[in-house]
Parts: structure tokens; sequence; C-alpha cells
């Protein structure tokens, strides 16, 4: 039986013409503004990180940062060059950052066969058009073809198209660097929607086709190996400049969130 995580949120509409109007995932849970937030994996689970005696410390799949995992996180994840391990060479989440992220350790386990997990977040585009979305992504580690990072859209039940969706360049390498500076190569870089990610979070966007009320989107994420990390955060929905203004025309508003 799966277990079912979910988070209902009152969803509002920004009264900025630049504002978003739907953001999932943010460094900072306050200025998360959707409708649901649903991960489903086996079980094991606990919301943050793996449970001991079920999923092993090196694996995870979920929404955490380092104070909320504290020893938890990962090595895959956690950059601890510059105070807890210095010639750190591998990691993303460094030891100055604090804030909240969507990561994926070595998924494939025995308590969790096939490796999938998946996350949906619901937004209310009522009156928006012109939607892009724009998530920040990081990677790092030397990656199969196999793996699976792929982020598909729906408005209202009209079917999911791909948004974003990883591959894997295994005749190429990557230059990462640490916290602490150190800088080191790793085989087979992935690459989201042909741009080639590192260990530094970096912003990426694409247009979303369509009008409706709801905008489901939705992650299916699987990693086979536990030298190797995946990290999306700051998942934000966002109107044609002026769209929110001409719905400020009707009395509704909200504050205006981000980080």
């Amino acid at each position: 039986m799966k277990k079912t995580i979910a988070i209902v949120a009152l969803a509002g509409v920004a009264a900025a013409a630049n504002a978003q109007v739907g953001r999932a995932v943010s460094e900072n849970a306050i200025d998360d503004n959707f409708v649901s937030e649903t991960i489903t994996i086996l079980p094991g689970y606990d919301g943050n990180a793996m449970l001991n005696g079920s999923w092993s410390l090196g694996d995870m799949f979920g929404i955490t940062s380092r104070p909320d995992a504290g020893s938890a996180l990962p090595f895959a994840m956690a950059d601890d060059s510059l105070f807890g391990f210095p010639g750190d060479n591998l990691g993303i989440i460094d030891e100055n950052d604090n804030g909240r992220f969507f990561g994926l350790v070595d998924s494939v386990n025995g308590n969790n066969a096939d490796g999938f997990g998946t996350a949906e977040w619901l937004f209310d585009i009522t009156g928006a058009t012109g939607l892009s979305i724009s998530i920040d992504f990081a990677a790092m580690g030397d990656f199969e073809s196999s793996d699976t990072h792929l982020f598909e859209v729906d408005i209202d039940g009209g079917g999911f198209t791909t948004l974003f969706e990883a591959t894997v360049d295994q005749d190429g390498f990557q230059t990462y660097t640490m916290a602490d500076g150190g800088v080191y190569d790793y085989d087979d870089p992935m690459y989201m929607n042909g741009s080639i990610l590192n260990n530094n979070f970096a912003t990426l966007s694409e247009m979303v086709a369509g009008t409706g009320s709801t905008l489901t989107l939705r992650y299916t994420g699987e990693g086979n190996g536990g030298s190797e990390a995946f990290a999306f955060r700051n998942v934000t929905v966002v109107p044609t400049p002026g769209a929110l203004a001409l719905l400020g025309m009707g009395g509704l508003f909200a504050s205006r969130r981000r980080r």
C-alpha cells in the first residue's frame, strides 16, 4: 500500500502585475502558494527524510532542508566541505544553505523496488494567461541513462504534457565546484531540457499553453545510485505581466509572495 502525504493550503491570486499565481517547494515554507501538494512513494517516508531501518540513510525522496533532515541528509546531497568534512567531493546543499528543497538520492531499494516516486502540486490559475513555470534545478554525480526526472503539466484534466525532462550524456563530463572551492569532474552529467546541470541551483523556465482554473504539475522521479543527487526548489507559476492587474479590478487580491 502506498503512503500519501498531502498538504492543503489556501491558494491566492497576487494583485501585482509581475507577481506569481503559484509557488511550491519554496526555500521558506511560508512563501508557498498552492491549492494542494501530494507526495507518493512506498512506505518508509516520513515527510522529510527516510526512516531508519526502512530506507537507508543514503536514500531520499521528498522535501527537506538541512535543519529538518539533520544527520539523515544523504552524503551525496550534503556538501560538507566547509566545516564538517573538508575535502568533501560530492554534494549540492552546503552548510550555509538552510532553505527547503525537493531531493532524490538512490530511490531504488528493497522497500521501493521500482524506485519511482511522484509529487503533484495543484495551483489556482483562474483568469491568468500566458503562463510559464520556472524551477531551480541542481544535480551532481555519475548518472545513468535510466534515471528519470520528468515534470508534466495539466490544465483542468485536459491531459498531461511534458514541461521538463532530464537526459544523461553518457559520453560527456561536467565540472563541479564545492563550497570550499574544490573542483571535481564527473562523467555522465545530467541535462534538463538541454541545459547541463551542476551542483549550483540554476533557474529554468518553460511556457505553458492554455488557460483554465486548475493547473497540475506532476513530478516523477527515479534514481539508482548512492553517489548521485538531484534537487529542485522554488517552483513558480507566472502569468503574462498585466494579467493579474486585470484580475485586481474585479476585487480579488492576495498578498504578493516571494522569497
